[in-house]
């Protein structure tokens, strides 16, 4: 009866652990936290991308997207026989910035919170952060797009002359844009860089429209600047859980996380955020990667004077 009972008790405490509750870690503090904008599923292995073809390891997005990148793309910059790119389109700073849709780290560069231009004629409700170096860079002060211009969409306007939302870019026609026009005296280099990485149907397709770009420092935030509402810097894991309110829910109680069935029930108090990451043209750096390249950089110096 003994070996009965304990065999049976046995049988119990293994059903048990069978059954125990464990953290979904595919859950999300916020829409987008982990998911791509465009697919709505985690990055993923796609079929084979042509224009976007450095992500074809791993991706945002699907062929048909990337067609329309390339489709995008080809419309904005060839303006005329003289004028064609050569060589790898592709590594074209433009056709970087289209493939961010595609990106397996674009989650990572959202940032929650409305975007203002620095010539505040652009809004969105939400945040991607793009490298400063990088833009600053790649696009410069805009003059290297000035001896052909590009071909930008032209908004549809409704009555009373408003836009309307939700078309599709060239629907409503085109207009040849001379970038360095675009300059403000006001604004510095960088700033102008950022107001023309907004500019009407320039940026990121499909993205564009949701979500303004901020040029943000390749360096971690201190903890100064963290507490600003959107700081030119990157956040670190640990800030954005000291502003966790910011971009989430806060738990009344942190200790409730630790229970699994709470944590699944309220991913937006318990899902752990992460550091931000910025775009750099696909060569992606989040803060702790940052970290560790300056870290690296001090050790090979130390080295170099060693060994003199």
């Amino acid at each position: 009866m003994k070996v009965a009972t304990t065999v049976l008790l046995l049988a119990a405490t293994a059903i048990a652990a069978s059954a125990q509750v464990t953290k979904d870690d595919s859950l999300e503090a916020y829409e987008g936290h982990r998911t791509c904008f465009f697919t709505g599923v985690l990055p993923e292995r796609p079929n084979a991308l042509s224009f976007c073809n450095r992500f074809n390891g791993n991706a945002c997005c699907v062929p048909g997207l990337d067609n329309d990148n390339h489709e995008l793309f080809t419309t904005l910059t060839d303006v005329g026989l003289s004028c064609r790119l050569r060589g790898d389109i592709r590594d074209h700073p433009i056709a970087r910035l289209y493939c961010l849709n595609c990106d397996p780290h674009q989650p990572n560069y959202v940032r929650p919170v409305a975007y203002t231009s620095p010539d505040g004629n652009t809004e969105r409700d939400s945040t991607l952060l793009i490298c400063k170096d990088w833009a600053d860079e790649q696009f410069g002060d805009l003059g290297r797009f000035d001896g052909c211009g590009l071909l930008v969409s032209s908004p549809c306007l409704g009555e009373m002359g408003l836009e309307i939302d939700n078309y599709d870019r060239y629907v409503c026609g085109d207009d040849i844009v001379i970038p360095s026009l675009l300059k403000n005296d006001s604004l510095t280099d960088s700033q102008d860089v950022e107001v023309f990485l907004n500019f009407n149907s320039l940026g990121t397709p499909e993205m564009d429209g949701d979500y303004g770009f901020k040029l943000v420092r390749n360096k971690e935030c201190t903890d100064a600047e963290a507490a600003e509402t959107s700081p030119n810097c990157l956040m670190t894991a640990a800030q954005r859980e000291m502003f966790r309110a910011r971009f989430a829910s806060v738990p009344a109680n942190p200790a409730d996380c630790d229970d699994a069935a709470y944590y699944n029930a309220h991913p937006d108090e318990c899902v752990p955020l992460g550091a931000e990451m910025c775009f750099a043209g696909g060569r992606s750096s989040s803060s702790a990667t940052t970290a560790l390249a300056s870290a690296l950089a001090v050790v090979l110096a130390v080295l170099a004077v060693a060994l003199v």
